[in-house]
């Protein structure tokens, strides 16, 4: 289903069974459909209270459609993306010993593995080099062909999956004969029984608590499936003599979701870091902040020809995997003050990317006003900021409901950022966020919805 760009009548008239009134389309039952939609969201808990202002998006009965060929796509991308990240791991752990790897591609591959690394997470990442993340998030941009681009592999990211889950659920709901991936909840499930355990902790940054109201979608979906997951606050937790404290009473589990970046808990640091070390606690996705850093798709790509790195590169990981990978990644730049940087002009959009940044910070386009300034400093921020080519999307028109209205619009375009989570290799679940400008962010301006397979 495709609709015109906004102020054209005839195609937007053209939705099949719809009615169009004052510029907006209908169909039989929409108005009900944002109430049913609305009070999925608030009974998840997102839009309690004082969240329903902070929380919220624009709603839309529309789910995005994903063709054979994208599954087929995202569901070899899955199995390349466990292995580059096997063999960066082990990368990482060869250029950090000085001895076993040496020269100056091996100095530039550690210098890069530790670049915005907190010191305390330095040595840990390195620990164990075959543990990868067994949850990846990785965000794909849909070119005008219908490719999807990988424009940033984030290992380290668990934030999401609540949302992803709720968009699920909302699929269900508006199509529910819609054919879609397994979940994240189900794949996340199977894969903490496979270690013969029922709980899971998800301890989160005490900074992290605007993003509660997602993990405990996470828990509740987790819930029936059989998996208890453990929400703390890191200022929540403690341990003593290899003993997990969460609110003053004691965890049996020793399986986490993830190893975070404790700012305010020294001693829980400490301690867990020892644990890790030592093998006593287990992570889905282990502290390797190097495997979420936008670096990493620059050294994939080697677009510089470097021909020692590419050797590297083939010694640790599949061939026939790094090349998966790098047919679906847009060509990505360091940027120093010695680097050689592509043509960038009207026809030749770029992107600049700070390395290790959370949403869209340090994030600008070369036809923003203030490009060149931001890539000035960038230069003198030796590797810490990346160019890559921009990716021109696909047009995509949704329906959405106007704030306050039970009316449905189809004015405008939307440029999309598609969220999928890996679970074990496999393609979880898609979420889609879109925006009516190309910074994709999330926001009350922000369209959010789930993905449908269509074949």
């Amino acid at each position: 289903m495709r609709f015109a760009a906004r102020g054209s009548l005839h195609q937007i008239a053209m939705v099949q069974s719809g009615r169009l009134i004052g510029g907006t389309i209908m169909r039989p039952g929409d108005r009900g459909m944002k109430s049913i939609i609305e009070t999925i969201i608030t009974n998840s808990g997102l839009w309690d209270g004082e969240r329903a202002e902070t929380h919220r998006f624009l709603t839309t009965p529309d789910l995005f459609p994903l063709s054979v060929e994208q599954v087929r796509d995202l569901r070899l991308l899955g199995v390349a993306l466990t292995e580059c990240l096997e063999g960066a791991s082990r990368i990482a752990a060869i250029a950090k010993s000085g001895e076993l790897g040496r020269g100056l591609a091996w100095r530039e591959l550690q210098e890069f593995s530790v670049m915005q690394v907190e010191k305390a997470y330095r040595p840990l990442q390195v620990a164990r080099p075959k543990q990868i993340p067994r949850i990846v998030k990785a965000d794909f941009v849909e070119g005008e062909d219908g490719r999807l681009w990988l424009v940033e592999i984030d290992a380290m990211n668990r934030r999401g999956m609540g949302y992803t889950t709720l968009l699920s659920d909302i699929r269900r709901t508006v199509k529910p004969e819609a054919k879609a991936f397994p979940g994240v909840s189900p794949l996340l499930a199977a894969e903490v029984k496979r270690r013969n355990v029922d709980r899971l902790v998800f301890l989160y940054a005490h900074k992290e608590r605007f993003y509660l109201p997602e993990f405990e979608i996470l828990k509740r979906a987790l819930r029936v499936e059989g998996v208890e997951l453990v929400i703390a606050d890191e200022l929540d937790m403690k341990i003593e003599n290899g003993r997990i404290f969460v609110n003053g009473a004691e965890e049996p589990s020793r399986l986490f979701i993830n190893f975070l970046v404790i700012a305010k808990n020294a001693p829980l640091l400490t301690a867990l870091s020892a644990m890790y070390l030592a093998g006593e606690v287990q992570f889905l996705i282990p502290p390797k902040p190097f495997l979420g850093s936008k670096a990493l798709g620059g050294i994939l790509r080697n677009d510089d020809g470097n021909e020692v790195l590419e050797a590297i590169l083939r010694s640790q990981i599949d061939g026939a995997a790094l090349d998966t990978v790098r047919r679906h990644t847009p060509e990505t730049f360091f940027v120093g003050r010695h680097r050689e940087l592509p043509e960038i002009d009207s026809n030749h959009p770029w992107v600049l990317k700070e390395a290790i940044a959370s949403g869209a910070k340090g994030v600008v386009f070369s036809t923003d006003d203030g490009f060149s300034s931001a890539l000035a400093a960038a230069k003198k921020a030796d590797g810490r900021y990346v160019l890559q080519r921009e990716v021109e999307g696909k047009k995509r028109y949704f329906r959405y409901y106007l704030p306050g209205s039970d009316d449905l619009t189809a004015a405008g375009r939307w440029y999309t950022r598609l969220v999928v989570y890996f679970i074990a290799g496999i393609p979880a679940d898609v979420g889609v966020t879109g925006c009516q400008t190309k910074l994709v962010h999330g926001g009350k301006d922000a369209i959010l919805m789930g993905a449908m397979i269509d074949e």
